[in-house]
């Protein structure tokens, strides 16, 4: 009797469960997508705007705006223009525990003992906030700069107060109740912003990436 005799039926066992083969590298390659970061950033700034939905009026909301700044792009999560101030707000969905400092470059992420560092989020949104501050004509540090972590991360140094966690942030946001503008301001601010962004979409994410690739 040959290989080929003997290997036939066990060929054939296997390609009759061709199904469950496809099913199985199906399953592993969305659940490599539903971790990916980018798909677990998008989840953490979808969970921060529907708790932005809580302010209602007077706050206008704007979520993944795109702007031109220098010589490239920068895209911010989400943007509050109110009477209030001008809120730039960067969402972070970590777990884990979270060790930085306010002046630290990098951050660290402590999960299942392996040790991540990543960029420090306020210096992430300097940047944001420059580039609001300059295409709505405000003064340089006028942007309220907020970093809102969702997700189960615990913060085991101390941080500002301009780094929360979960419904944190609405009360940080709250605690600005001086009128800096006016209704007039505010729509003019707006309308700024709304014709400025580079349209939501492939096109506009793909500009951003390459912008940050050739950094």
């Amino acid at each position: 009797m040959d290989v080929t005799t003997l290997l036939a039926p066990l060929l054939s066992g296997v390609l009759s469960f061709w199904w469950l083969w496809l099913l199985l590298f199906a399953l592993a390659f969305i659940k490599r997508q539903y971790n990916s970061p980018s798909a677990k950033g998008r989840r953490g700034e979808a969970r921060l705007a529907s708790r932005l939905q809580k302010l209602g009026q007077p706050y206008r909301q704007f979520h993944d705006v795109t702007l031109r700044f220098g010589d490239g792009t920068t895209q911010i999560d989400h943007l509050l223009v109110s009477p209030f101030g001008v809120f730039v707000i960067e969402t972070k969905n970590y777990q884990g525990w979270i060790f930085g400092g306010e002046k630290q470059r990098y951050w660290t992420q402590s999960l299942y003992r392996t040790k991540t560092r990543f960029q420090n989020p306020l210096y992430q949104n300097y940047k944001h906030c420059l580039a609001v501050e300059a295409l709505l004509g405000l003064a340089k540090g006028e942007a309220i700069s907020l970093v809102a972590f969702v997700g189960e991360a615990t913060f085991k140094t101390a941080l500002p107060d301009n780094v929360c966690h979960g419904a944190a942030a609405l009360m940080y946001i709250r605690r600005f109740s001086e009128h800096r503008y006016g209704p007039e301001q505010v729509q003019a601010m707006c309308q700024t912003l709304a014709s400025a962004r580079l349209a939501p979409g492939r096109d506009t994410e793909a500009r951003h990436l390459a912008y940050l690739k050739e950094r």
